[in-house]
């Protein structure tokens, strides 16, 4: 029996993709809890409509995020921050803070999560920070800590 997926169900396929499964599986658990419809071709026009509506969704974003990568092409944050003699910061600094500054800086609101720390920043220097933007864009900026 085809059936078009309202939501994307692990093991079985994604959202608005149409998938042959048994009369059983389709009748006892797929209708029945509302996670599919039967495949009419008024349904499957539909979803058709549905799909090409996110894939527009999808490379608009795409767009904004290669834009957004651009800004960040050769971006370089400065911060002052207190030291003691062996240059240890009494702070630290962390992604709240790169993010704060690149907001100011470039105008762009980011995702902490988005960023990427490989060592944590507690002494004066220059780091390497890696923003993910999208699983295969990452780009990398560099953070420089000065005393005050």
């Amino acid at each position: 029996m085809k059936v078009i997926l309202k939501e994307n169900i692990d093991n079985l396929g994604k959202k608005d993709e149409i998938k042959n499964v048994s009369a059983g599986f389709a009748r006892n658990f797929l209708l029945r809890k509302k996670l599919a419809v039967v495949a009419t071709e008024q349904e499957i026009k539909k979803a058709e409509v549905r799909k090409n509506k996110q894939d527009k969704k999808l490379r608009a974003k795409d767009r904004e995020i290669e834009e957004m990568a651009k800004k960040f092409e050769n971006l370089v944050l400065n911060f002052k921050m207190k030291a003691d003699e062996k240059k240890h910061l009494f702070g630290g600094i962390g992604q709240r803070e790169i993010t704060e500054q690149i907001k100011k800086s470039t105008g762009q609101v980011i995702d902490e999560k988005s960023i990427i720390i490989e060592k944590s920043i507690k002494n004066l220097g220059e780091f390497e920070v890696l923003i993910k933007l999208k699983n295969d864009i990452i780009k990398k900026i560099k953070v420089i800590v000065s005393p005050e």
